[in-house]
């Protein structure tokens, strides 16, 4: 059961997209088999704070790599093979973001480059698939130095779930570059 307090290394948490879809036009996971057999994947749902009943079982070939549309829900990847690798893609009218899913929780949680330049929107999304709440600190490293708004302070990040998308460029607005960093005060996410 990978909802145990201590997250598994073999599952792929990724995450949603907090308050709809939005301008969003499709969300997916790409699944990539790297080995030599075939592999078996189980696709499953967080929603309101429980896994849903709904699970994909997908067969990947080997050498391949598998797209599926998931939609707004944070989803968890199990595969049932060691050559599995996991990213999530979220496309718009006019862009794309993509990157990878993460294998396990961390209390922890360092990235080191966005933007919030005209044009840019930089946002994070912290999904929490432990049974155990968190609570954590944002800060955000900037040309300026370190900033710790009050807002990015306490942020709950209930078991089962995400928290609301943050909106980085609201706290560092017009920064070419800005680091976030992460601290659990409880729990992991």
């Amino acid at each position: 059961d990978w909802s145990s307090d201590v997250c598994s290394s073999d599952l792929w948490y990724c995450s949603g997209l907090p308050g709809g879809e939005g301008r969003v036009s499709a969300r997916a996971v790409s699944i990539a088999n790297v080995g030599a057999e075939p592999a078996t994947v189980e696709v499953s749902r967080l929603d309101a704070g429980a896994l849903t009943d709904e699970r994909d079982r997908i067969e990947v070939p080997p050498h391949t790599v598998l797209n599926r549309e998931v939609g707004a829900a944070p989803v968890i990847v199990q595969p049932f093979s060691p050559d599995v690798v996991v990213e999530h893609a979220v496309v718009s009218d006019d862009d794309i973001a993509l990157g990878p899913c993460a294998t396990g929780t961390s209390p922890t949680w360092f990235f080191p480059m966005g933007s919030t330049v005209k044009g840019a929107t930089q946002t994070l999304a912290l999904l929490n698939p432990s049974s155990s709440d968190a609570v954590v600190d944002i800060s955000l490293v900037t040309r300026d130095g370190t900033r710790e708004p009050s807002k990015l302070q306490g942020v709950d990040v209930p078991r089962l779930s995400q928290a609301d998308l943050i909106d980085i460029g609201a706290f560092a607005r017009r920064d070419p570059v800005v680091a976030t960093i992460v601290r659990a005060r409880t729990g992991q996410v």
